[in-house]
């Protein structure tokens, strides 16, 4: 190999490897769109459930705090929802 055919395989390497480059950024930036899409909506949802309901389930209190400590939240329950949202558990 002489040294004008080993620079124009580096070029074509450095081509090569920007547009994979170029490829992988927008992937990501598209990614991180629809992850920032989702966790607005998933907080959004979270906020309307307590504003609608308010005093939770009949399990909790106005602030979401269990009455009896023994005895869980119900699933429906928008403090549930909420604190999971919270908590990164959905």
């Amino acid at each position: 190999m002489n040294r004008h055919s080993i620079i124009e395989e580096l070029e074509e390497r450095i081509r090569h490897d920007a547009e994979k480059i170029s490829r992988l950024s927008k992937e990501i930036s598209e990614k991180d769109y629809l992850l920032n899409s989702y966790n607005e909506n998933i907080f959004k949802r979270a906020l309307e459930g307590i504003l609608r309901n308010p005093h939770g389930c009949p399990m909790c209190d106005c602030g979401g705090k269990l009455r009896n400590p023994e005895k869980e939240h119900w699933d429906n329950c928008p403090y549930l929802f909420a604190n999971n949202v919270l908590n990164n558990q959905l």
